[in-house]
């Protein structure tokens, strides 16, 4: 019986590694440059048992393959691509989008996963049109009066908080009380009550470290697995809380007569038309507006303090607006700060809060030869993924010299910008699935920057301890340590 078993051992073993190495041959025998793979995990072992994140391995993929298009890796067994090229990437995301239309990650939740970012491509054309419509200038234009009335709130908390608060309550308490307002009819009013309803739904999502990195690596790497036992790559699933809200927003319509045309009458109208799909809507707009522009905010706050040069330039802009327009809170004076502009390009730019993009191909695409001039194209199979290295891009000394360095600049002068690809920099995607609420996230990102810089002087304050570090995500990033900012009053 011991004989029998051995020998049977001995034969799966064997045929195991042959298939193994069967396996990992692929990019070789297509002339693909790739890192060594190790058994069974391939490239992603290190990521797998939190080592390093993957957005890591990426950075180091794209250093070491300078001159290369692309690269090959192994999701364990899975070939997969990571593209270097910006010429190339909107190759693949803009004019041959129909063969990459689709995302790997794959969400349990039923309402999360309705977001743009995740969903297939037929349903993502029809959320898509759905949720354009409702972004648009002359939507954001009215939103503008309820953005004002939290930075006149925020004034308010500032003065009761002394003038020093941490860059994570200020971020997340605004773009929580925008979204509510601008979203959801509701006023948030965290800046008053000192507790924000959106910030208790992003805590009720989260889990701890340990379990939410395991959840958030699984639904990576194994998506169809996570998505079979219902594991939430976000966390956990939307809170009934968050439900209750939508549909008391949604109840709240249905019963007025008044002629609202905003995004919370988009949502009533969703539900009248039998769409099930809008509390995904307003989860999407909760994602985007509240939680990533959060990140994106609290960065932009960091940058704006420690560069007093910089923080001087905005100023100034801010000021001459105010002189030309009579106001800085109206679209068209909003629109005319491009230095403003530059800020927060160059923020996101440095402090790439999506870290990269992932794509899945949809049918058999060609590819030119992973270096020009050696090789032969390479036909990539349906079902492979394709992974868009931002960070790495936007840290390339070639695209972004001295890159550490905060410059908006690079984002301001015509002849920096024409200096380097336009497609360098992917702070909001490109393609037809650019982020949705790029327009939303600067809109609002100006407003308080204005806001604050008419009435302070940002300087960081003896708490805030550096490095700051940042969490351990595979896709987003934020900082670990606080950042405490002093609001010195202008006279």
């Amino acid at each position: 019986m011991f004989v029998t078993i051995s020998i049977l051992l001995l034969i799966f073993t064997i045929f195991y590694t042959w298939y193994v190495k069967k396996k990992y041959s692929y990019w070789e025998e297509r002339g693909v440059p790739n890192p060594k793979p190790s058994l069974i995990l391939g490239n992603i072992g290190k990521m797998i048992t939190w080592q390093r994140t993957l957005t890591d391995f990426f950075k180091d993929v794209y250093r070491e393959y300078e001159g290369y298009s692309y690269v090959g890796i192994y999701n364990c067994l899975t070939p997969a691509v990571v593209l270097r090229d910006p010429d190339l990437i909107s190759d693949l995301l803009i004019r041959n989008f129909d063969s990459f239309t689709d995302t790997m990650i794959e969400i349990a939740d039923p309402i999360a996963s309705i977001h743009p970012g995740f969903v297939e491509r037929d349903r993502w054309k029809t959320l898509r049109r759905e949720m354009v419509g409702n972004l648009t200038k002359t939507k954001i234009k009215g939103m503008l009066v309820h953005i004002e009335k939290v930075c006149e709130e925020m004034l308010e908390y500032l003065k009761r908080k002394n003038y020093c608060v941490k860059a994570t309550d200020l971020s997340f308490k605004f773009t929580g009380d925008n979204v509510m307002a601008c979203a959801y009819g509701l006023d948030g009013k965290s800046f008053i009550t000192g507790t924000s309803l959106m910030e208790q739904i992003r805590d009720e999502m989260s889990m701890s470290t340990k379990i939410g990195s395991l959840f958030h690596t699984s639904g990576l790497f194994f998506p169809k697995l996570c998505k079979l036992f219902q594991i939430s790559y976000l966390g956990k699933q939307v809170p009934d809380k968050f439900k209750e809200l939508i549909a008391m927003v949604v109840t709240y319509r249905e019963d007025s007569t008044y002629a609202y045309n905003d995004f919370a009458n988009f949502l009533k109208e969703s539900k009248q038309k039998n769409d099930d799909n809008y509390f995904g809507y307003a989860m999407s707009f909760f994602l985007d507006g509240f939680e990533t522009s959060g990140y994106a905010l609290i960065y932009t706050l960091l940058e704006v303090t420690r560069n007093p040069i910089v923080q001087e330039t905005a100023r100034k802009e801010v000021e001459v607006t105010l002189k030309t327009h009579n106001t800085v809170h109206s679209y068209e004076a909003l629109k005319s700060m491009v230095y403003l502009d530059s800020i927060i390009h160059e923020t996101v730019r440095k402090h790439t809060v999506i870290k990269f993009i992932n794509r899945k191909c949809t049918k058999d695409f060609v590819l030119p030869a992973p270096r020009a001039g050696h090789g032969k194209p390479v036909t990539i199979t349906k079902g492979t993924h394709i992974f868009v290295p931002i960070e790495a891009i936007h840290r390339d000394e070639k695209y972004f010299p001295n890159s550490s360095k905060f410059d908006p600049n690079r984002f301001f002068d015509e002849h920096i910008m024409e200096s380097r690809p336009k497609n360098a920099y992917l702070g909001f995607g490109d393609g037809p699935r650019v982020c949705l609420g790029k327009k939303f996230a600067v809109v609002q990102m100006k407003m308080i920057l204005v806001t604050l810089l008419l009435n302070f002087t940002l300087k960081i304050h003896e708490k805030t301890v550096f490095p700051l570090g940042k969490e351990f995500y595979h896709l987003s990033k934020s900082p670990k340590g606080d950042i405490w900012i002093e609001f010195l009053p202008r006279s």
